[in-house]
């Protein structure tokens, strides 16, 4: 059997893991549905989610936070720390604790090996421990748009105590000083004339003890109270000060002019220049001093080949170190002396131990800033990176129960995660750590791919790594009743759309490895939103599994990895897959194509290329399959008006389907928390759930995020747990994660479907004392209604029911069990969203987010106060003579008629469009005007609209009655036409 879910679209035109609830807004408007959250100070997503019998709730996600408190951990913390280490010349490295930040840079104390201090992009930290503990001992706003150049930290090395920092960004710049080694600091003002936009680089101190620091050509002996300028040649493209370390009142300037550069030496603190010869003239981006022989010098240089430079009599002369592999970042470098196992130079990708003869890779990835320090260390910050997390939360996200961290040194990351019936937890997912923790060797050439198992109190019971030379990535993850597990994900490079299959035994050892061919291959539509890839995959009870991939793609493999089948295909991508305790199969995916069962009329999208273009809708497809047969039960659609696509499918234990979406305008809702899309541009998240036969729509509900579509799970009493995204602020790509648990509503529960304009049943702008239908289920025990002509105030409670609006009630016009008639509260106008609830005696609906696109003036018809069908319909119009519009009642040209309106923001001119064709491009229409005026004798909600027929052409009049000729026309506004019958 084959049904098709039509449904009627609702037109709409325009730092911690805590189980908790609270003011934390993953969702935005949804903040009080959060049950538990995923908080640190860098990013979190989740990437799969499940729940037991019991209701537990599992998590697997990715986190780039350091300090996300974990519980009862196998791994208590990050395998990769963002602040590292080495005491033997970067051969071996150990992790610093960092501060809750994102370091830039890191000053070394000369004297103290156990002070570090550290800035970022609001502030500066501080440790006198090596790192076991931090102080933040300065804070300063950061800009919207984050620190452009950085921050730089200069200690005086004559007099430690006296510290420097100094921030830059697209705004301003800001010196600060301190005389208590940071305990304390004053602002200073930059000298004038500078805008300080030309890098950290541009301060600098004095290290022969003479106290005096410098910005660039300005330089002062009072900390920078008073400024003097120094007379360089040039200074306007000044890149660079260095005053030599070894020779007093000698400075070093280098200026960039194009790709081409000059260096300046004066040994008088600036008084009188002399430009020094350098290499091809290439412009230097840096000049470091070496600390055992006081005239040799060294200059990395930009160019087609970034080169290093090397004087041996203090800038004289110079001879070329080239970089032959292109591979070393030369214009961040430290210098270790050689009474340091040797010394070296060290960049954030090399080192080398013959001071720039030869170079070997760093023994550490993803280093960004490196610096020495007392004791022969050699500091090093990485940039960000992530682990897998994975946690298991008490029913209703109620507490944590354990909580863990999974990862090495490099990024790390989730993608699937399964459950057996001992209630085992199974993770799969993508590592770039060569010390991931395993179990096992590895298996293949390279670690990509991770399976971990844990026991259900968090315990490792095995943890194995897969890989090839290509990049492979984890995908989808499914165990057997045997405790099997089964992990499928794509292939690397080179492999033509092909992907793989494990089998892993109970013990974590490998039963199979197998190819799958052209399974993940990915359908590019340069023009649309794309889905992302998609791949599935079920364990059967028989111990033979199925995968689900490209254009509907289905396979089989037999239980001992040896015979793969082709099987009939499904209309479109297949990204989720699920079975229940009877072994039937759900499937859910994107149809895709231009044949059989595809719409045609697909929706404009034009989003990146700025032009138009007519795409395949993309219909999320439900189908449920029988075992064994896979012949097909049912298969239901969900639609709007443009592309949509499931990220998890889940079933009830009375066969209910929830699925996990990303849609972009016009998707259906029903009994929702949220009613309309919030992120037009890039869609939103949104969950359905249908009945267990697949034909009826039971809910169905967007979620506010803008990030990523949403993980579902079940709740033991039939709420739906949704595991999202938000992200932490318009500017960063920056997500915390959390766990929402959204109401079901009970067939005998009180529910809101929708609210709209009472007289149009659309959407528009929200206006002042605009009459609302609000439709849903269970809203009254009976019938009341007290009419238009009702001339007495309405009540703000009618047969014991409320409607709710920010906690302010309405007044009442009509209460039905499925409709109810208010007004809209005056203090919500100028909101974007409102929280609606409606109270019938003990009983309260779920919260309903709305967001306020309610109203745009709405004309009276015939099937109020039933709302009015779609298309244009006749109006409830009185013509001039008192009569009632209709075939039989026609309105003379030239004569004037009344329309009823709602929404009407007072007295005084509307305008109208009279049968208005569609707006051509550049093409300006002009309205008429109808006069709007109170009604003595009916309610305050609703105007009477008077309007005069035209009766010849003029500016907006674009089709006129013929006089003598029975005519229906057309009078409203966007939206919301009636029609009236003219002769």
């Amino acid at each position: 059997m084959r049904s098709c879910i039509l449904l009627p679209i609702l037109a709409l035109h325009l730092p911690m893991l805590n189980a908790q609830s609270g003011s934390f807004e993953p969702g935005g408007l949804l903040s009080q549905l959060t049950v538990a959250r995923f908080v640190g100070s860098g990013s979190e997503t989740i990437q799969a989610m499940t729940s037991d019998a019991a209701g537990n709730i599992y998590v697997a996600g990715t986190t780039t936070s350091s300090d996300l408190p974990m519980k009862n951990a196998m791994q208590p913390s990050m395998g990769g720390y963002l602040l590292m280490r080495s005491l033997d010349r970067g051969m071996t490295w150990e992790n610093v604790p960092s501060p809750p930040t994102l370091p830039v840079t890191i000053t070394p104390d000369p004297n103290e090996p156990q002070t570090l201090f550290v800035g970022d992009s609001d502030g500066l930290f501080k440790t006198v421990d090596g790192g076991r503990t931090w102080r933040r001992i300065y804070y300063w706003t950061p800009s919207v748009f984050g620190v452009g150049s950085g921050v730089s930290i200069l200690i005086d090395p004559a007099n430690t105590r006296k510290v420097y920092a100094y921030t830059v960004d697209t705004s301003s710049t800001r010196i600060f000083a301190s005389d208590d080694a940071g305990e304390s600091w004053q602002l200073r003002e930059t000298p004038q004339g500078q805008n300080g936009l030309l890098g950290v680089g541009n301060l600098w101190v004095d290290p022969n003890g003479s106290g005096t620091i410098g910005f660039g050509e300005w330089y002062s002996r009072d900390q920078g109270r008073k400024w003097t300028k120094m007379t360089i040649p040039n200074s306007e493209r000044l890149s660079l000060i260095r005053p030599d370390p070894h020779h007093s009142g000698w400075i070093y300037a280098a200026i960039t002019i194009g790709g081409a550069g000059k260096l300046f030496l004066s040994k008088d603190l600036g008084t009188t220049w002399t430009e020094l010869a350098i290499p091809n003239q290439l412009a230097i981006v840096d000049l470091l001093f070496d600390p055992d022989l006081p005239s040799v010098l060294y200059a990395p240089s930009t160019g087609p080949m970034p080169v290093l430079n090397v004087s041996d009599d203090a800038g004289v002369s110079w001879r070329t170190i080239r970089n032959p592999d292109n591979h070393y970042y030369l214009n961040r470098m430290a210098l270790l002396s050689r009474q340091c196992g040797g010394g070296g130079l060290f960049s954030v990708s090399g080192s080398s131990f013959d001071f720039g003869a030869t170079w070997q890779p760093g023994q550490i990835s993803r280093v960004i800033v490196v610096a020495a320090g007392p004791g022969c260390a050699i500091y090093a910050i990485r940039s960000i990176a992530s682990d897998a997390f994975i946690a298991k939360l008490a029913p209703g996200g109620s507490e944590v129960i354990w909580s863990t961290y999974l990862g090495g040194s490099d990024t790390d990351a989730s993608a699937a995660l399964a459950l057996d019936a001992q209630g085992n937890v199974y993770v799969a997912g993508n590592t770039a750590s060569a010390d991931f923790p395993t179990t096992a060797p590895l298996a293949g050439s390279m670690g990509h791919v991770f399976v971990v198992k844990l026991d259900p109190d968090g315990k490792l019971i095995y943890s194995v790594i897969y890989g090839g030379e290509s990049t492979d990535a984890a995908a989808a993850l499914a165990v057997n009743g045997s405790g099997e597990a089964h992990l499928v994900g794509w292939l690397g490079a080179g492999a033509n759309g092909g992907a793989f299959l494990i089998k892993l035994r109970r013990d974590g050892s490998t039963a199979y490895v197998s190819y799958l061919p052209k399974i993940a291959t990915y359908e590019y539509q340069p023009l649309s939103l794309n889905p992302p890839r998609a791949i599935a995959v079920i364990a059967e009870e028989n111990g033979s599994v199925l995968i689900g991939g490209y254009a509907g793609m289905l396979l089989r493999m037999n239980p001992d990895g040896y015979l793969l089948s082709d099987l009939p295909r499904l209309p479109g991508r297949i990204f989720a897959m699920e079975t229940d305790d009877k072994g039937n199969i759900y499937v859910a995916g994107q149809v895709t194509g231009y044949g059989s069962g595809v719409r045609s009329k697909g929706c404009f999208e034009g989003y990146y290329y700025h032009s138009p273009s007519t795409l395949a809708a993309g219909d999320i497809f439900v189908t449920k399959l029988k075992p064994d047969s896979l012949q097909e039960v049912f298969s239901a659609r969900l639609f709007g008006d443009c592309q949509s696509w499931p990220s998890t499918i889940k079933v009830g234990p009375t066969g209910e389907i929830t699925v996990g979406l990303w849609t972009f305008s016009n998707f259906p809702v029903r009994y929702p928390v949220l009613a309309s899309l919030s992120c037009y541009v890039n869609g939103a998240a949104a969950v359905s759930r249908l009945s267990a036969d697949g034909s009826t729509l039971l809910f169905s509900s967007f979620l506010d995020m803008c990030v990523n579509a949403p993980l579902v799970a079940h709740a033991p009493d039939g709420s739906i747990y949704a595991g999202v995204a938000k992200a932490i602020s318009p500017y960063t790509i920056s997500t915390h994660s959390a766990i929402l648990r959204i109401p079901f509503p009970q067939p005998d529960s009180l529910a809101i479907e929708k609210v709209v304009n009472a007289f149009s049943g659309v959407p528009g702008f929200p206006s002042d004392g605009m009459l609302l239908t609000i439709t849903g289920q269970n809203l009254a025990a009976k019938f009341i209604d007290l009419g238009l002509n009702n001339p007495n105030p309405l009540p703000t409670e009618l047969g014991g029911v409320q409607v709710l609006f920010d906690s302010v009630a309405a007044q009442m016009l009509q209460v039905a069990p499925d409709r109810l008639i208010c007004v809209l509260p005056p203090k919500t106008q100028n909101q974007n969203t409102v929280n609606i609830q409606v109270v019938n005696g003990p009983q309260r609906s779920s919260p309903s987010v709305q967001r306020l696109f309610l109203a745009g003036v709405g004309l009276l018809t015939h099937y109020f106060p039933a709302l009015p069908p779609s298309g244009s319909v006749d109006g409830v119009i009185l013509n001039a003579d008192g009569t009632l519009n209709d075939a039989q009642h026609p309105a003379a040209p030239g004569s004037t008629v009344v329309l009823f309106g709602t929404g009407v923001t007072g007295p005084g001119s509307i305008p109208l469009l009279w049968n208005a064709p569609q707006q051509k491009q550049n093409e300006t229409i002009y309205p008429l005007l109808g006069t709007a005026r109170h009604m003595p004798g009916f309610i305050d909600a609703m105007y009477a609209i008077d309007f005069r027929i035209p009766d010849a052409p003029g500016p907006g009049v674009y089709v006129v009655p013929v006089r003598g000729r029975l005519t229906r026309m057309e009078i409203g506004l966007a939206g919301s036409g009636i029609g009236v019958w003219v002769k």
